[in-house]
Order: structure tokens, then C-alpha cells, then sequence
């Protein structure tokens, strides 16, 4: 079970979390959201959609990518960025999740270009960034699985 408040403690710059138990995909969901808020001249919320399974989970080129219950954690972020800042988000992103991997759980998690994260060898943490540009914005849906258990 996720434990909600430690979570929203350690956020900073997120004004919303959404917990859904199944969905088909978090970047899904977030899609609609960015996508309603760009057709109706809305800001978009720096929000965090976040599931304990997803049914049609993808990753890059449209792989389909495994998200079964309590295996691991699938989340989707919502930022917007500069469309100037664009070509750095992959590696900020990869880079934070590596990073946060190491600090806190120590595991030795290293980025494997452009969007994976690995640690002895294996794969453990995927990276899907879709984006929409308006004038010199970019409304980004950030998707991220990490495995947290062993599962075939």
C-alpha cells in the first residue's frame, strides 16, 4: 500500500496526486489532462498520476510495458518546460531517477541512453516522455515505471 502523506511530504513541486488502483496507462490519462488544458487555454497543474497496475502500459516505439499489480511503480508527471529546456528533459529525467535509486535504496543505478535505467545489467526502470508545444511552452507527460520486484 502506498502510505499517501509520506509521499506528498517529500514532493516540491506537485500540486496534485492522483492514486488509481488500474488504469490502461498512466501517460494515457495524462494525455487527456494536458490535452484539455492546452484546448481550453487552462494551466496545466504540475500534477503526479500514479497506478498499482496498468493494463496497457508502453514504453518506446510503442513496446508494450509490463505492469502488474505490486511489481513496481508506474507513474506519469505533468510538467511544462520551456521548449528551449526540450532537449535536456530526457537525460534530467533519467538522471533523477538514477540518482534517486542510488541515494536512496543504494542501488548502483546507472542510465542506459535514451531511456532506460539498469542496474546489474537488468533493466529495472523505464522512461516515456510525450510532449505537446504551444508557442514556446511545452506541456510534457513524463511516464516512468520502475520494477520493483522481480517478474517474468
Amino acid at each position: 500500500m502506498i502510505d499517501t502523506r509520506q509521499t506528498v511530504s517529500r514532493l516540491q513541486s506537485i500540486e496534485s496526486l492522483a492514486i488509481i488502483p488500474r488504469v490502461s496507462s498512466t501517460n494515457e490519462i495524462a494525455r487527456r489532462v494536458l490535452d484539455e488544458c492546452i484546448e481550453n487555454d487552462l494551466s496545466l497543474p504540475q500534477a503526479m498520476i500514479v497506478a498499482g497496475e496498468q493494463f496497457a502500459g508502453r514504453g518506446r516505439n510503442e513496446r508494450q510495458w509490463s505492469s502488474p499489480p505490486g511489481k513496481g511503480i508506474y507513474a506519469t508527471t505533468l510538467l511544462t518546460r520551456t521548449t528551449a529546456d526540450l532537449p535536456l528533459v530526457p537525460l534530467d529525467i533519467a538522471n533523477a531517477v538514477a540518482t534517486y535509486l542510488r541515494d536512496t535504496f543504494a542501488i548502483d543505478a546507472r542510465i542506459k541512453w535514451p531511456n532506460d535505467i539498469v542496474a546489474g545489467g537488468r533493466k529495472i526502470a523505464g522512461i516515456l516522455i510525450e510532449a505537446r508545444v504551444q508557442d514556446t511552452r511545452a506541456y510534457l507527460a513524463i511516464g516512468t515505471g520502475i520494477n520493483v520486484e522481480a517478474f517474468e
